[in-house]
């Protein structure tokens, strides 16, 4: 429990410096702003709210990790806004270091330096702790959910397999695609388009088809599967949305994101492809929460109950 508190309180810390730039800024200050300007923009403001609220809500997940009263809060309603959360800083977490130690902060532009190394330092941090609380939180109240142990086939599981399939199949393409732009191609993306994070998003796209092929399958050890899943899904549903939210508010979220058809449509498609993920992760989850009633633990050896 002290493990817990310290880490979700560090949580919390970590977010308060974004949380601290972006009052300012909705407040109409321009602290590490080189143009007063973009203040005056409706579509950044927006912008600016949605992302502050967006960071309240990771700082309420934190407490909630936290504190006795968060277990009673319904499994969907943590789990949902984690997942998203998780996914979003995920991509981030990777990509910002690898970025920094290879090319150095990006040349200055509208905000200055050290806003970069701010927001995405400070998202690097609390994506990590977030996830270790949110791990130490499952752990403490679904403690079945991380033992290895034999399984019964449940009622659902040639549906999973199904699905599953499906979904891997799918995030394979697409985390082939990434990979293609990772790597430097140029096929379906605007004439000099940043493609730095493509690599990661791409590697996390791949993982998470894997690991719910080995969920559903049974294969490995059934956590790190569960961790894997749940990550690289997150990223694929949380950008993938962000992106495609910003394609039908015409880029006014993120006017530099000025995205191709075919961009596009991969975006769309992860966030079906992650849909499919966490519908399948759900049926193992709830099956497998249900069938750690039947077995207890005799000389570190699950035994089962009923047969």
């Amino acid at each position: 429990m002290r493990t817990r508190t310290f880490v979700g309180y560090a949580a919390v810390a970590s977010a308060l410096p974004y949380l601290a730039l972006k009052t300012a800024w909705l407040a109409g200050n321009d602290v590490g702003i080189n143009d007063p300007a973009l203040l005056d923009d409706p579509a950044l403001f927006a912008a600016n709210a949605v992302t502050a609220a967006m960071e309240l809500v990771g700082v309420l997940m934190a407490l909630a990790f936290t504190h006795d009263w968060g277990r009673r809060i319904p499994a969907w309603l943590v789990a949902f806004p984690l997942w998203v959360g998780t996914g979003l800083l995920a991509p981030i977490a990777l990509a910002a270091p690898l970025a920094i130690a290879t090319q150095g902060l990006p040349a200055e532009g509208p905000l200055r330096d050290w806003v970069f190394v701010v927001v995405y330092g400070g998202f690097s941090v609390q994506g990590v702790l977030l996830a270790l609380a949110f791990f130490l939180y499952c752990r403490d109240r679904w403690s079945g959910l991380f033992a290895d142990r034999p399984e019964r086939p449940g009622p659902t599981r040639a549906l999973q397999v199904l699905l599953a399939r499906v979904a891997a199949g799918l995030a394979g393409v697409l985390g082939a695609v990434e990979l293609y732009w990772g790597l430097g191609g140029g096929a379906g993306l605007p004439a000099g388009y940043p493609t730095s994070t493509f690599g990661v998003n791409g590697v996390l796209t791949l993982a998470a088809a894997a690991g719910l092929l080995a969920m559903v399958h049974r294969r490995g050890r059934f956590g790190v599967a569960l961790v894997v899943t749940w990550v690289g899904a997150g990223a694929m549903f949380g950008w993938g949305l962000w992106m495609f939210v910003n394609l039908l508010q015409g880029g006014g979220i993120d006017a530099s994101k000025d995205a191709t058809g075919v961009m596009d449509a991969v975006d769309g498609l992860k966030v079906l492809a992650a849909v499919l993920m966490g519908t399948v992760a759900a049926f193992v989850l709830v099956e497998r929460q249900s069938d750690a009633g039947r077995f207890v633990v005799a000389d570190e050896r699950p035994v089962a109950l009923t047969r």
